[in-house]
Formats: structure tokens, C-alpha cells, sequence
């Protein structure tokens, strides 16, 4: 609240900041249902998605960006470090861009994916999971993906910052096709990666396991590459 205030009465003009006028605004009308902190902080966290969803601008000087920030930086005990660098890196990437930022769909569909998988009661590596199929549904339809899409940026971000990682290899992988994709501007689709990878996400949420997960993508990649001949 403190950072926010002192963003609120610093000098100069301020901009127009919808994305934080949505994230606080939902924030507090959970917090007066009766929700617990965490229940509105989550509440605010979906406002400022649906914000980002619809294309809205976030000022670099936004209230919300200083609290939010202050928030994550000041939990001492953080539930999940990994998230809270996530965060920092999406709403980081987000005001970098300013009025230039290019509407993220596939961003978009991954986001609200994590957040209605987290609300049902799912663990964070689940929601995680989820978010990933999602977004690979999305962008297998065709639709473009920013190199500088918060979504690639922060994933990157969670990943860097998870210790415990139920696979280091396919983290390994993951990274390194994260940073080729934002290289090449993701801009056409690699039907044999896709096909392996949702594999993967399908099989591992389907509660195959790592090992087995991991087999059933490796089957996917050889039909793939079986039907592919310019691969």
C-alpha cells in the first residue's frame, strides 16, 4: 500500500492506467466479500490478466506496478519464489513495452488457463502444465506470438527460479526452446516439436507419470517426424 501511495503523489502527469483501475477495483470487491488476503490478491492478480487480455496499456509509472512488486519483493516466506518471479517478469515485460505491446493471444489463452486451473484447487506444477497445453493449442491454430511476449519471458523466469524441477533435462529443453522462440520470433509453427511436446503435457495430466510421459513424447515425435519429410 505504501508503494502504491507514493506512485499515487509522486510529480508529474500521470497516465491513463485501466489495468490497475481493473486489478484494484477487483480486489477490493472480494476483499469486502469477505475473501481472505490471499483470495483478493489472487482476485486483483485475474483483474490485471483480464486487463492484459483485453489489450489494455499499463503506464510505467502505474500504482499497481510499484505495489505489486513491493508485495511479492516483501513476502517472507513466498508460497512459491518461482511464481513471484514470474510475476515480476510479466508485469516487467508488460510496462517495457508500453503502447507498442502487440495483443498476445496465446499469452491471453495460457494465462486465464493457470488461473482457472489454480482456482479450482489444482498444485502449482499442474496449473503450470496446463497453462503450456494451452498455450500450445493456441498457437498450433496459427495465431502469432511476440518475441517479446510476457508469457515466454516470464515462463523463462519461473523456470530459472524453480529448485526442485520434477525433470531437469525437460527443463533444460524447455529453456532452450523458449529463448529459439523468442530468436525467431516464433513465427512458424514446428508441427514435430508441438506434436511431442503436447504429448508430454497430455500424458504427464493424465497422471502417466514422468517416465511414461516422456515415452509417449517420444513415440509422438517419430510419428511426427514419420509424416513430416521437410523435417
Amino acid at each position: 500500500m505504501e508503494a502504491f501511495m507514493d506512485k499515487m503523489i509522486a510529480d508529474g502527469p500521470r497516465e491513463p492506467d485501466p489495468a490497475c483501475a481493473l486489478s484494484t477495483v477487483a480486489y477490493w470487491d472480494a476483499y469486502e466479500a469477505g475473501a481472505t488476503e490471499t483470495d483478493a490478491n489472487l482476485a486483483a492478480a485475474e483483474g490485471f490478466f483480464n486487463a492484459f487480455r483485453q489489450g489494455l496499456h499499463i503506464p510505467a509509472n502505474s500504482p499497481c506496478v510499484a505495489a505489486t512488486k513491493a508485495y511479492f519483493y516483501n513476502i517472507p516466506n513466498k508460497p512459491s519464489p518461482p511464481n513471484a518471479a514470474a510475476m515480476i517478469a510479466f508485469i516487467d515485460a508488460m510496462v517495457a513495452q508500453g503502447n507498442k505491446r502487440v495483443y498476445d493471444p496465446v499469452c491471453a489463452k495460457s494465462t486465464l488457463a493457470f488461473w482457472d486451473s489454480f482456482k479450482s484447487g489444482d498444485d502449482e506444477l499442474t496449473a503450470n502444465f496446463k497453462a503450456n497445453l494451452a498455450f500450445i493449442e493456441e498457437y498450433k491454430k496459427g495465431a502469432k506470438v511476440p518475441a517479446e511476449s510476457p508469457c515466454l519471458i516470464s515462463t523463462i523466469a519461473y523456470s530459472q527460479a524453480t529448485k526442485n524441477l520434477p525433470s531437469p533435462p525437460n527443463n533444460a529443453a524447455m529453456l532452450a526452446f523458449l529463448e529459439e522462440a523468442i530468436l525467431s520470433n516464433m513465427d512458424r509453427i514446428d508441427p514435430v516439436c508441438l506434436s511431442a511436446t503436447e504429448a508430454y503435457y497430455r500424458a504427464y495430466l493424465a497422471g502417466q507419470g514422468e517416465t511414461k510421459s516422456n515415452e509417449i513424447a517420444g513415440v509422438a515425435f517419430l510419428d511426427a517426424v514419420a509424416s513430416s519429410p521437410d523435417f
